[in-house]
């Protein structure tokens, strides 16, 4: 009976830890992500201006690589998701060892 109930507090744990965990890689996601796109943009307006100051008119505006920061947002992501893997299993451990913690006096009482 407490073996169960132990699982179902380790899962409730696991499952408030990891909502706060992929909550805020969301949000880190998003400002590094902003923060990457708005880099590339500052970049194509300094060589755009460079160009200007040297008298040169490019051919074509000057954009960033797109592949790039495709990839860069791709890195992000599995970076999230590894530290969101290791948030799980450390969180699963401790969380299990806590509900038996939680629940020892509740088994010693019974007992």
């Amino acid at each position: 009976m407490f073996k169960k109930t132990r699982l179902k507090l380790t899962a409730w744990y696991l499952l408030i830890i990891m909502f706060i965990s992929i909550f805020f890689s969301f949000l880190i996601y998003k400002v590094l992500t902003n923060e990457v796109e708005r880099f590339a943009k500052i970049q194509r307006f300094r060589i755009e201006n460079r160009l200007q100051n040297l008298n040169f008119v490019p051919p074509r505006p000057v954009n960033s690589d797109p592949d790039l920061i495709i990839e860069v947002k791709r890195r992000i992501c599995l970076m999230l998701a590894e530290v969101n893997l290791f948030i799980f299993m450390v969180a699963g451990g401790l969380g299990y060892f806590l509900a038996g913690r939680t629940l020892k006096p509740i088994a010693q009482m019974v007992d």
